[in-house]
């Protein structure tokens, strides 16, 4: 990681342990890469542009991109998912999975703002999270079963990012680059 690097990333998260953040994120996605997940290289490109101002691309994901750009021009694929993979599975019902995401972070949220006003998690706050839900801009009405069920999964794709030891201010970083997921 070079100056540059660091001191732009300064410059978003005021100075504040960004030498560990930038590590946690860009060390994961060469792991990711070097390990075979053909789409660690877009969300090392998009986590390193969604910054303000933006960080510098890796040294390891410029090549990888560049790779793959000499093979394109060398017609070594016949489509961009033989480079990055299928976006989604075949089979996948685009539009239904896009829904569901949408009920799951709705539902996430819904949750963690009664839980912030003080209610415990129990059954009772399920239920009540599921009442007049908003998701993608319709009034749903949830089993408190379905919320749960829902949360706790959003919470678990959360945790491999986010973790209680870390300070709060690393998790709101973290939360952001999640939700871009």
């Amino acid at each position: 990681m070079d100056d540059t690097t660091l001191k732009n990333a300064k410059l978003v998260f005021k100075g504040k342990g960004v030498r560990e953040v930038l590590k946690f994120f860009l060390d994961s996605f060469e792991k990711d890469h070097f390990n075979g997940d053909k789409l660690a290289v877009l969300h090392c490109i998009n986590f390193c542009l969604s910054t303000e101002p933006t960080i510098e691309v890796p040294s390891w994901c410029k090549d990888a991109l560049y790779d793959v750009m000499q093979k394109h021009m060398r017609f070594e694929f016949k489509s961009w998912d033989d480079v990055f993979g299928r976006p989604h599975p075949q089979g996948t019902h685009h539009n239904t999975k896009r829904e569901l995401y949408e009920r799951r972070i709705a539902v996430f949220n819904r949750v963690e703002e009664l839980k912030a006003a003080g209610i415990p998690e129990d059954r009772g706050l399920f239920d009540e999270a599921g009442k007049d839900l908003r998701v993608g801009g319709k009034i749903c009405i949830l089993s408190g079963s379905l919320v749960e069920k829902d949360y706790l999964y959003v919470k678990k794709v959360r945790s491999k990012y986010i973790s209680s030891e870390d300070p709060k201010w690393i998790n709101l970083i973290k939360d952001r680059f999640f939700n871009s997921l």
